[in-house]
């Protein structure tokens, strides 16, 4: 490879002079492009590196009790960089006893949220949220019978083993799981009329939402069809 001609030399050494503090440097191997790139020294120093700044909604966080530690970790920099940012743009640091204070609040705040958590408050306030409703007058949660069912336990084992059952595949189309057409389980003989085979792998099959939006409203006419293809699939 030819080696550029604008690179100086100083008898059998490529000179190299940093940008920033013009500091010279002799090379055994020609830099090319890199001729031109801070030397070691700045970089460690953090010269020519693009100064971070908090954009104002991050210094008013600051001033509201966010922690800089918090700041750096939201927008991908060291504290440090952090701290030298509000500086720059004059906002009032805390001193230390400040920032330990404010870590004691962050923690009682913490276990005091999770004896909420434990007790069932939180739940009960979050209902009543939902509900727009005061707490005082919260009387139960407004959960629908149905959906309960399906974020149990018992529901996520049946589904499992019905998908693995037909290959996590849609038993009519053969068609695999995508973004735009995922599986869901179908139960044969329906759940509202025979709950007690509500968890019955042999009463489930795998149908993509596609082929079970064709069969809902239909599920009586299909029940054969799919307890013959259950029967033969391999156990």
């Amino acid at each position: 490879m030819t080696r550029p001609r604008s690179v100086p030399r100083e008898g059998n050494l490529f000179v190299a002079i940093c940008p920033l503090c013009t500091k010279k440097r002799l090379l055994k191997n020609n830099p090319g492009p890199r001729r031109n790139s801070p030397c070691t020294s700045c970089r460690r120093k953090g010269k020519g590196s693009p100064k971070f700044h908090l954009p104002p909604a991050g210094l008013e966080r600051y001033q509201e009790g966010v922690s800089a530690a918090q700041l750096a970790r939201e927008h991908g920099v060291t504290p440090h960089a952090v701290l030298r940012a509000l500086t720059r743009a004059g906002v009032e640091r805390r001193t230390m006893s400040e920032a330990v204070k404010l870590l004691d609040n962050v923690s009682r705040a913490n276990a005091r949220a999770q004896q909420l958590r434990e007790s069932g408050e939180m739940a009960r306030r979050l209902s009543a949220g939902h509900q727009r409703i005061d707490l005082t007058e919260w009387d139960g949660f407004r959960s629908d019978y149905w959906a309960r069912i399906r974020s149990s336990h018992a529901w996520d084992e049946w589904r499992a083993k019905v998908y693995k059952r037909d290959d996590y595949r849609c038993v009519d189309c053969g068609r695999a799981s995508t973004r735009a057409n995922r599986l869901e389980p179908h139960h044969i003989r329906r759940k509202s009329q025979r709950p007690d085979l509500m968890f019955d792998v042999a009463n489930g099959v795998t149908l993509c939402s596609e082929c079970h939006r064709a069969v809902t409203g239909q599920e009586d006419d299909h029940i054969a069809r799919f307890e013959a293809l259950v029967a033969a699939a391999p156990r």
